[in-house]
């Protein structure tokens, strides 16, 4: 008795020393009257000890029946905001047993207990998502019987207890996503019958049990992007009697995929989109046994080489191989695929398309092609794609677009790219104003949009092609002021290179200048040496025509002309000399400048082997000179060494002919001066 009395006794204390604090749905704050779907608690601070929680939310006045309605008997929905609570209230459903829907979010909750969900017999829709739960333990959702969908995504989650799910016979929907989860037992979902999707992706998941799925016979959707699987067989939802419907496992370490099952058959009785996306692997095999009725495949970013495990697919309607290493098209590449919608090409390493390769794809909406070694397109081997609506050309080098045959091949067209190419401004200028005229959207990605050079609407290009200012890329140096030690050495590097490379530029338009001066020197040659000879003929016709009519002979003006024919030839042979230093120093600029650039781009190679990875080390190699290239130069030199060579011996044969002229030219004037004084 006198025990009794002690706990009477302590309760009376808690009751008089605690707070009891009235929740009311801020919706009923407002109006007096509410009577919506859901009810939102707010402020909400279940952490607190000390504060014991009055969820009997005030009755609401019911204007239609003239009286109060209690809210207990219409409120099913509920939302906790700009809250915090380590654990989820019991109260709230032993409150509201009718709740059917509970969201709450970013609220700090780090426990589920055991029997948190104990009187939640009509709850069918729970999202806990964004809060701090690192783990589900046994019997997590005892009483939750009737729950259709739970959403446990963004929490901590590395460990789930094999009979965490075991009432939940009826869950249909389960989102694990972004979790810390890197293993899950064999027998987890087998207790949750009804389950049609899952998603664990964005955890660090390493493999899946054989028989993880072996009890989920209705399940249509798997999500497992974002993990770090090495092995993933479609074997695991053999034998099932329903066909999946989307499988997403994408961004993983996959280096090989088989579908040897009965999981994809084709079956007239399922005629819905079955979407299967290996996207953004490591995959260099793909084993397809037999036909599937996939639809929808995506298998961009991985190291494919060839479209042949996908020619079986003949059911396709996307198709994305994009960043795949698939190289030349053949004819018949793509016969099998009559039904393609959508066709994804992108850097995929195709030099050349061939008449007849797009002749069936009749029903194509959207074709990429973007980002090959497309140097020119015809647009009539795209005949057949008449349906076409969205065209990306971007990064093929082209140089023109032929914009009359464009609009009469794809006659529905309604977006391109075209990104990344080397068209003349004047003529992209035109094309661009013909999309506009025509509707046609020209596609410009933001991070792409060419901003500090010349271009039409973020769209780079050349003001002339045969300026070669064009091709002069601005270069910047490297900021480093935030950068670690490492980076900081690796930014003077880069920086001392782009000085270098500076460097070559100003002597190059030093080169381009002396040449403009020797081509004007030789300009002079041409002319005075035309004088030259038009003044001679003028003198020899003077001298026959005084001598064969025997006429009287102006000493004076013979002698002038005389000498000003010899000035005019000192002049020329003074030229001659003069043309062939000019070459000689052309001839020294070029070699110059070759060996400038070889010394370029052996200090560049030099600074990548110090200081870049050996992948990138290998690809700048591809960019600079090789030996051969060196022997070309070598060539080259000694070919325009020989020519000179070849010239100073004329140069010599020259004036060894000009003293015997001179001499001829002296008897001549001596004759001459005879023939005057006997006739005076």
């Amino acid at each position: 008795m006198n025990r009794l009395f002690a706990i009477i006794i302590l309760i009376l204390i808690k009751i008089s020393f605690s707070s009891a604090v009235d929740i009311d749905c801020d919706e009923a704050k407002i109006t007096s009257n509410y009577q919506g779907p859901i009810c939102t608690l707010s402020g909400l601070n279940y952490s607190d000890p000390e504060v014991d929680y009055n969820f009997k939310i005030r009755d609401i006045y019911d204007h239609r029946h003239y009286g109060y309605r209690k809210s207990v008997d219409f409120l099913t929905n509920f939302e906790v905001k700009n809250s915090q609570m380590t654990e989820i209230p019991r109260q709230m459903f032993q409150t509201y047993k009718n709740m059917e829907q509970l969201k709450i979010q970013s609220a700090g909750i780090e426990d589920l207990h055991r029997f948190t969900f104990e009187f939640a017999k009509k709850l069918m829709r729970l999202d806990v998502s964004r809060n701090n739960i690192t783990k589900l333990e046994k019997g997590a959702f005892n009483g939750a019987t009737l729950l259709d969908s739970l959403d446990l995504s963004a929490n901590q989650i590395d460990q789930i207890d094999e009979k965490a799910f075991t009432e939940l016979a009826n869950l249909k929907t389960l989102v694990l996503s972004s979790n810390k989860l890197t293993e899950i037992a064999e027998k987890t979902f087998n207790v949750i019958k009804n389950l049609r999707k899952i998603k664990l992706d964005n955890n660090d998941l390493h493999e899946l049990s054989g028989n993880i799925f072996l009890g989920n016979q209705q399940i249509r959707e798997i999500d497992l992007n974002g993990n770090k699987l090495a092995v993933f067989d479609l074997v695991l939802f053999d034998n099932m009697p329903n066909i999946l419907k989307f499988v997403d496992v994408s961004y993983n370490i996959l280096k090989k995929f088989s579908i040897s099952c009965q999981t994809f058959s084709y079956s007239y009785e399922t005629p819905e989109n079955l979407y299967l996306n290996l996207s953004t692997n490591y995959l260099t095999e793909l084993d397809i046994s037999s036909n599937f009725s996939i639809t929808h495949l995506y298998l961009g970013s991985n190291n494919l080489t060839s479209l042949d495990p996908v020619t079986k697919l003949t059911h396709l309607v996307e198709l994305d191989l994009s960043f795949n290493k698939i190289g030349r098209l053949e004819v018949t590449s793509l016969s099998n695929f009559t039904q393609l919608t959508y066709l994804n090409l992108e850097t995929t390493g195709i030099s050349n398309i061939d008449y007849g390769t797009f002749s069936h794809q009749t029903r194509l909406i959207t074709l990429d092609i973007a980002y090959n070694q497309l140097k020119e397109i015809h647009w009539p081997m795209f005949a057949s794609l008449t349906e076409l609506q969205s065209l990306y050309i971007d990064g093929n080098n082209l140089t023109s677009i032929n914009h009359l045959e464009l609009f009469e091949t794809f006659p529905k067209l309604g977006a391109i790219g075209m990104q990344d190419n080397q068209f003349n401004c004047t003529m992209l200028a035109k094309v661009i104003s013909e999309f506009s005229r025509r509707n046609i959207r020209v596609d410009v990605t933001e991070d792409a949009k060419v901003t500090d050079r010349s271009n039409v609407k973020g769209i780079g290009c050349m003001k002339n092609e045969k300026d070669p200012n064009f091709w002069q890329v601005p270069v910047h140096h490297v900021h480093n002021s935030s950068a670690s030690d490492d980076t900081k050495a690796l930014s003077e590097k880069v920086n001392h290179l782009i000085d270098i490379v500076r460097a070559l530029n100003a002597s190059t338009q030093e080169n381009e200048k002396l040449k403009d001066e020797l081509k004007t020197t030789k300009d002079r040659l041409v002319e005075l040496t035309s004088n030259f000879y038009e003044t001679k003929s003028s003198l020899i016709s003077h001298q026959l025509s005084t001598l064969t009519n025997g006429s009287n002979l102006d000493q004076k003006e013979v002698k002038n002309m005389i000498e000003i024919m010899n000035n005019m030839t000192l002049d020329r042979q003074k030229l001659a000399l003069d043309k062939v230093k000019q070459q000689l120093v052309e001839l020294e600029f070029d070699v110059r400048k070759n060996s400038d650039k070889i010394e370029t781009n052996n200090r560049f190679v030099a600074l990548q082997k110090e200081s870049l990875s050996p992948v990138v080390a290998a690809s700048v190699q591809d960019h600079v000179f090789d030996m051969p290239t060196k022997f070309m130069i070598c060539a080259i030199f000694m070919i325009l060494t020989t020519f000179a060579m070849i010239k100073v011996v004329e140069y010599v044969r020259g004036r060894r002919h000009f003293r015997g002229n001179f001499r001829g030219r002296s008897n001549t004037q001596s004759t001459l001066h005879s023939t005057i004084e006997h006739s005076i």
